[in-house]
């Protein structure tokens, strides 16, 4: 696998990788993915999108840490099918209590199990697909979301990356 030779234009950008799949069959946009998170986490009023409640929930007593640093207890663990491209994998996802700007957080959990790659710097994931025969297998590449938020939301974003921008 190799990518593109990065231009400068290209790397001159530190945007994180969003985006959008199916969770049991219901499409979700802002679909984070995170290499540095070990869990793939899903907020709690996320739930109701997939018309599932707490009940659905195998409990757990695991605690994980935000982006913050803070320490936030997790409510259960909820299966879920994702899939992304063309490739349909079961995966655990954390129900968390937080106002997070993800709709779901896809960490090292699914990126190990799924074989993916994500790439921030070209903003693509590509994954391997290897058929169950001697065949070789073959890679898929998939462009994140170009604009996952409103344009009024990345105005402090874009400020505070390129100090030549205004508010």
């Amino acid at each position: 696998m190799v990518f593109s030779n990065p231009s400068l234009a290209l790397a001159n950008h530190l945007e994180p990788i969003y985006v959008t799949t199916h969770l049991d069959g219901v499409i979700f946009k802002r679909i984070l993915i995170d290499g540095g998170a070990a869990v793939n986490v899903l907020p709690l009023r996320q739930m109701r999108r997939l018309c599932r409640s707490e009940n659905d929930l195998f409990p757990t007593d695991l605690t994980i840490s935000s982006f913050f640093g803070a320490i936030t207890r997790t409510y259960g663990i909820l299966a879920l099918e994702v899939d992304l491209g063309s490739k349909q994998i079961m995966l655990a996802f954390f129900m968390v209590d937080n106002n997070s700007t993800y709709r779901a957080l896809l960490g090292r959990d699914w990126i190990h199990q799924s074989l993916y790659v994500s790439s921030a710097l070209h903003q693509q994931v590509v994954v391997y697909y290897k058929a169950r025969t001697k065949e070789p297998g073959f890679w898929e590449i998939m462009e994140a979301e170009s604009r996952p938020f409103l344009p009024t939301a990345n105005v402090a974003e874009v400020n505070f990356y390129n100090p030549n921008v205004g508010i």
